[in-house]
């Protein structure tokens, strides 16, 4: 019986190879392998992605596989690593999204056939890791902020759109008389961009109280830059996100005290993304329709809606505009 199986195993294995068409399969390692993804592929992707990917690949993926053979790498091996990872779970999420990326490509060109993460499971989050701000806080911070954000922190809060594609907003991007807002480009290191992903490019609607303040703000306070953007820094470049928030965000969290709630809380950062969180949620307990709120944030997934954010227009979409809006319009308010 075990020569028999033997047997089959071997005829399983020698049927490929006897075929008539029968071609070897090319071999790498994945470290030899992720150079030719680099030079060949990622090339072709935004400056943002391509950033991230070279980090994730020189700083841990080549240094933990790079000596192996691709067709060695099993799912076990892929699992070991994960779990050996420890740390931010979303640290580990974002490697393997890398290396799928990689891996996609060796699929397709043959050098592998099989899938190492069939069944890879990832340490569940914490939400400790992240902050949304409360509709409170995000009132004050606005009331808080120099004349010339007010505008800008509002935005960011009543239509949750990321901050990189606030930056990117083009001042032809709102149409005053519909009342909506237009995101076709974002902002990475200074340098316009196209969207994230396809679903990012999209319209919404804005709140009749935030039309009036983007008037303001550009009676007031814009000033016209070369490329058309809402808000650019005083040289008219695109904004530093980053920079904007060391040197207009945290003054304010630290005005109002926020900087020692996240302290307590053992958070030791807090960003503009925290309007976006914020804004998800309230969609969530005002009960916008999920499609609505999918579309208003840009996922490209509504399991991304669901899972990571929630602790077109049309009437859902006014509606949630309208509502957040007047959360936002400013009136007395004390931070807990």
């Amino acid at each position: 019986l075990p020569i028999c199986l033997a047997q089959r195993e071997l005829d399983r294995r020698l049927k490929d190879v006897n075929a008539e068409n029968y071609k070897p399969k090319p071999q790498a390692t994945f470290a030899e392998f992720a150079e030719r993804w680099m030079e060949s592929v990622m090339k072709q992707h935004k400056p943002s992605s391509q950033s991230s990917e070279k980090s994730d690949l020189n700083r841990v993926l080549v240094p933990h596989f790079g000596p192996k053979s691709l067709k060695d790498i099993t799912a076990e091996a892929v699992q070991v690593f994960v779990t050996s990872l420890g740390g931010a779970p979303k640290t580990a999420r974002n490697l393997i999204c890398t290396m799928r990326l990689v891996w996609k490509t060796a699929q397709a060109w043959g050098y592998v056939v099989h899938d190492p993460f069939h069944g890879l499971r990832f340490l569940e989050a914490s939400k400790g890791n992240t902050y949304n701000f409360t509709v409170e806080e995000s009132l004050a911070i606005i009331q808080a902020a120099p004349e010339q954000w007010k505008a800008f922190f509002w935005l960011l809060a009543e239509t949750g759109m990321r901050p990189g594609e606030l930056a990117g907003l083009r001042v032809d991007g709102v149409d005053w008389q519909a009342g909506t807002i237009r995101i076709e480009q974002s902002v990475w290191q200074g340098k316009l961009q196209t969207p994230k992903t396809s679903t990012a490019t999209r319209t919404f609607a804005i709140s009749s109280e935030l039309v009036q303040r983007l008037r303001a703000y550009q009676s007031n306070h814009w000033m016209k830059n070369r490329i058309g953007l809402m808000f650019a820094s005083k040289r008219g470049n695109p904004l530093s996100m980053d920079n904007f928030r060391n040197r207009v965000l945290n003054p304010i969290l630290k005005l109002l005290k926020i900087d020692k709630k996240l302290e307590a809380m053992g958070i030791k950062r807090c960003g503009n993304y925290a309007f976006r969180h914020m804004n998800a949620t309230v969609m969530d307990e005002i009960g916008t329709p999920l499609k609505t709120r999918q579309h208003r944030l840009g996922h490209a997934q509504i399991e991304t809606t669901m899972t990571h954010y929630t602790h077109r227009v049309d009437a859902d979409d006014k509606g949630a505009a309208e509502a957040i809006g007047s959360m936002l319009t400013p009136k007395a308010v004390t931070i807990m």
